[in-house]
């Protein structure tokens, strides 16, 4: 069996079987158009003596009456709408609804096949209706897409594209002789069933332990389970209960069913119920199973979990893990006398043990309770011993108790040692931010007080843009910013302001040029400079709305947390001159500092190839940038 071709949920339903279910259910559908027209025509014929082909009425004598005739076509053109209506419906409702449902159409369910979502969930109405139309799509390319799933890795069909579904075998029939497999044990199969109630009374005096046996494919999990069943036709070893799980990608844990090769009789998760196993310890057992894994529940005593685990893991690469069960005598005897051989329910591992989630003192006291009602009624010599057995008890988890509650107090001193630790940090951190904001206040003011000329010496400017009067239009950017209280943070790389409604490429260029490289910036222009920079011609005045440009530059400052950043670098090249240099790959060199066509010029195809990380299926030619780049920085401007 090919390994791409099998998954957890199963093996993917080759073409032969889908072509074999599809015509079944094809099949299925016209017979059940021929039963819908036999049903309508044959009345008509019996009862009304009209002819089903040509809806005339088989007289004799004189004709019938108008009345007659005119209702006798009403009747007639009813028939034929109804009859036309249901071969247009009959088909998508047999198969969207049935697909729905249950994941299988009669034919999927005969060839022991399902539909699913690629995520193995069932797929909703949308997606059935979906890939009911895709059939039209797999068959209008003479049959293409149906053809298809021979070199698919999943099997997958055009419709099964379209609706984003696959189809696998079904759990129990994954493999012709496994179902063989099933129904031949149906028959015939080992049986080590014995007495429920005389079963709970050995066992109190035996140590018993739960297994679990994890597997990661389907063929370990068959192997496992002939294991299992030779060693209980041998005799080597006795099974006392048995169940299956599957749990998933994302931890969910399934029961598939129990005792799937070998009837035991005893279910092995309702057992450890009966003998106490506390939630806690489920839950544990239940993070011990990996993902994506089969996993067996086996209720054995030690010495026959000894020669089980020896034997499946010389055999399989099982992951296997033991945990003992300790038996409550007054547990134990309450289940015996209170428990139906003829009705015993299986208990899955999420479900089990909800009495086992009360306090340990309760559970004795309720335990103590039925004893002790017991006693009453099997006479003087059983309530002394098991009075005496019911103290003993007692006196375990009371002393369980007291060292539990030890260890408790001695978490809570520590825990109590924590906060008074963590509130004497918090405390000096609360000093600190506020002695932070007192000076960042204060800062702020001076800077707000500062003439315009010193403003660019306190934002540590270049000294040539220092020496002199800022720009108005990052004056007007830092002013901006200083009325929010924000300090005003200098930047070397220029954002992108084509991601700007209404900028450009050739406007991006012209803002660069003019000292303005940042949304904060642009959003603080006023209408004026933004129109003298971007020199809008009589028809671009017309169509571009400076105040638009300037709330969506505002808006990107906030989502990009970017509000007072200041460009101070040189203004760039304009990258996209060079083939093969878009806006996003334009972006990308300007974040890595590369902002002139001589820096370009000097980087490796290496580093070009890291900076840009084009995607692989279309690596642009680096070489031919590096030579456009060198042959740019050389021409005069």
């Amino acid at each position: 069996m090919a390994t791409r071709n099998v998954g957890l949920m199963g093996q993917y339903a080759g073409i032969v079987t889908r072509g074999i279910a599809l015509l079944i259910d094809i099949l299925i559908v016209v017979l059940l158009l021929v039963i819908i027209n036999v049903s309508i025509r044959m009345p008509l014929d019996f009862f009304l003596d009209v002819n089903p082909e040509s809806c005339a009425a088989f007289v004799s004598g004189a004709a019938t009456d108008r009345l007659f005739d005119n209702t006798l076509g009403l009747l007639c053109r009813i028939v034929d709408i109804v009859l036309v209506v249901a071969a247009l419906v009959v088909g998508p409702i047999y198969f969207i609804f049935l697909a729905t449902s249950g994941g299988q159409t009669v034919g999927k369910y005969i060839m022991g096949v399902r539909i699913v979502r690629l995520d193995g969930k069932p797929m909703g109405y949308p997606q059935a209706t979906i890939r009911w139309f895709g059939y039209l799509a797999s068959l209008l390319p003479l049959g293409f897409g149906f053809l298809w799933a021979i070199v698919d890795d999943r099997r997958r069909t055009f419709h099964d594209r379209l609706a984003g579904t696959c189809v696998i075998y079904a759990w129990r029939a994954q493999q012709n002789d496994y179902l063989l497999e099933r129904i031949h044990n149906f028959f015939g199969r080992v049986s080590s069933s014995r007495n429920y109630r005389s079963l709970l009374s050995a066992i109190i005096d035996r140590p018993t332990e739960l297994v679990t046996l994890a597997v990661s494919n389907y063929d370990d999990l068959r192997t496992m389970m002939r294991i299992a069943k030779n060693g209980l036709v041998d005799g080597e070893y006795d099974i006392l209960g048995l169940q299956e799980y599957v749990k998933s990608e994302d931890g969910v844990l399934t029961l598939l069913g129990s005792d799937m090769h070998i009837d035991v009789g005893v279910k092995a998760v309702e057992l450890s119920a009966t003998l106490g196993l506390p939630a806690a310890e489920i839950e544990q057992i239940k993070a011990d199973i990996p993902n994506d894994h089969f996993v067996v529940v086996a209720l054995v005593n030690e010495r026959d979990a000894d020669k089980l685990m020896k034997v499946i893991a010389r055999r399989t690469s099982a992951q296997i893990r033991r945990y003992p069960l300790k038996a409550d005598v007054a547990t134990v005897t309450k289940a015996i006398e209170s428990s139906d051989e003829d009705d015993l329910s299986v208990i899955a591992l999420r479900d089990v043990a909800p009495a086992a989630a009360l306090d340990n003192g309760q559970r004795a006291v309720q335990n103590s309770e039925a004893t002790l009602a017991m006693q009453s009624a099997a006479g003087p010599t059983m309530m002394s011993t098991e009075l005496a057995a019911t103290v003993e008890s007692l006196k375990r988890e009371q002393a369980a108790l007291r060292v539990e509650l030890e260890r408790k107090n001695k978490m809570l001193l520590a825990l109590e040692q924590q906060v008074r630790s963590a509130e004497v940090m918090l405390a000096s951190t609360r000093a600190a931010v506020d002695a932070d904001r007192a000076m960042l206040e204060q800062l702020r003011t001076e800077y707000g007080a500062m003439p315009s000329g010193q403003r660019a010496s306190a934002l540590a400017m270049p000294s040539d843009t220092a020496a002199s009067v800022l720009p108005a239009s990052k004056q007007a950017a830092i002013d901006a910013a200083i009325d929010l209280r924000i300090l005003p943070q200098e930047i070397e790389t220029p954002q992108d302001l084509t991601a700007i409604k209404g900028i450009g490429p050739t406007f991006e260029q012209r803002l660069y040029a003019a000292g303005v490289g940042s949304y904060w910036e642009v959003a603080a222009l006023s209408d004026d400079n933004l129109r003298s920079i971007l020199a809008l011609n009589d028809l671009q005045a017309k169509s571009v709305d400076p105040a638009a440009i300037r709330a969506d530059a505002r808006r990107l400052a906030e989502e990009t947390d970017s509000i007072g950043f200041i460009w101070q670098g040189q203004p760039p090249d304009d990258f996209e001159l060079i083939e093969g240099i878009g806006p996003v790959f334009e972006q990308r060199l300007y974040a890595a500092g590369i902002h002139t066509f001589t820096a370009l010029a000097q980087a490796t195809p290496e580093q070009l190839a890291q900076i840009v990380a084009a995607p692989k299926p279309s690596q642009p030619d680096y070489t031919n940038w590096i030579a456009q780049a060198q042959r740019l920085s050389k021409s005069p401007e």
